[in-house]
């Protein structure tokens, strides 16, 4: 990621090959460290194979051969941000996004709904996923 400042339905960064993942299972949560304390909206878009990915901070369009790729997305929205001194961390329960990978490989695209400007490192997610 670049330290410009990003525009919403920019790219947040380039896409995110997730390789070994459990071919099936269902996302129950997102858990998102904020070290820039932008506390700025985002969606993750979710594929179950690889897509084209978009250019970080520039406008992110779909192309229309990965639509059929898509499983689903997480909103992860500014009001769950809990701010801190310097950072901010949230937190987003019951997802519950049920997903299928042949390959066992999934490709995420953030894309981001605000305006914040950070540097490379500045935010983290991590999901939680049911195998059961």
């Amino acid at each position: 990621m670049s330290t410009v400042q990003y525009s919403a339905a920019d790219a947040f960064g380039t896409k995110i090959t997730m390789s070994a993942m459990p071919e099936q299972g269902i996302i129950k949560t997102i858990t998102v460290t904020d070290l820039a304390d932008q506390g700025a909206a985002f969606d993750l878009l979710l594929f179950n194979a690889d897509i084209t990915g978009g250019t970080n901070n520039a406008a992110f369009d779909m192309a229309d051969a990965d639509a059929s790729k898509f499983v689903g997305h997480i909103v992860v929205v500014a009001g769950n941000y809990a701010t801190l001194n310097d950072n901010s961390v949230a937190t987003q329960n019951d997802i519950n996004i049920a997903y299928v990978l042949p390959g066992g490989e999934m490709t995420i695209q953030c894309v981001q709904r605000g305006t914040p400007t950070y540097a490379v490192g500045d935010v983290v997610f991590r999901l939680t996923i049911d195998v059961g």
